[in-house]
This record gives structure tokens, C-alpha cells and sequence, in this order.
């Protein structure tokens, strides 16, 4: 038996999207919440590389664990403070 469909088509919690199949079928395409963070990830990189490109300093933070990363953090927060939030 197979399980119920969700509103993609697809099972609950494991598609976001439909792909052609070489069937008539559609495939679900799974993405996990790590593929979904690795993406994130990617897309703050290819920001953050755009910003460079044009001559601009990404506001990311640096390790606290490096000289001066916790100064640079300071200063970023001082920036943008208003738009950090910290409610996990």
C-alpha cells in the first residue's frame, strides 16, 4: 500500500518538487533539511563572492576562535544588530 499523497503529489515531507520521469509517472524530488542547508549555503557564497567581485566587504562573521574575530563580529553587530536575531 502506498502512502497518502500531500499537496506536491508526493508523500508528506519528502518532495518539494516534481520532475519528469522517463515513465508517464512523475518522480518526486526529495530534499532533506541538510541539502536544503547545504543550498543556503551555497546562495550566501555566491552572494558573498558577487560583493567582492564588486568591490564591496561581505557582512559575514568571522571564527571567534581567530585574532580579531570577535572585534570584526562586534563591529557587525554594532551595523546591523537591529536585524540579528537570536531567538533559537
Amino acid at each position: 500500500m502506498r502512502p497518502a499523497a500531500g499537496a506536491m503529489g508526493a508523500t508528506d515531507g519528502t518532495a518539494t518538487t516534481r520532475q519528469p520521469a522517463a515513465s508517464a509517472a512523475a518522480t518526486p524530488v526529495a530534499v532533506s533539511s541538510i541539502t536544503a542547508a547545504f543550498i543556503a549555503q551555497l546562495i550566501t557564497i555566491g552572494v558573498a563572492e558577487t560583493m567582492q567581485a564588486r568591490g564591496k566587504t561581505p557582512p559575514v562573521y568571522l571564527s571567534a576562535n581567530i585574532p580579531g574575530g570577535e572585534a570584526h563580529n562586534r563591529v557587525l553587530e554594532d551595523v546591523y544588530g537591529n536585524r540579528i536575531r537570536r531567538e533559537a
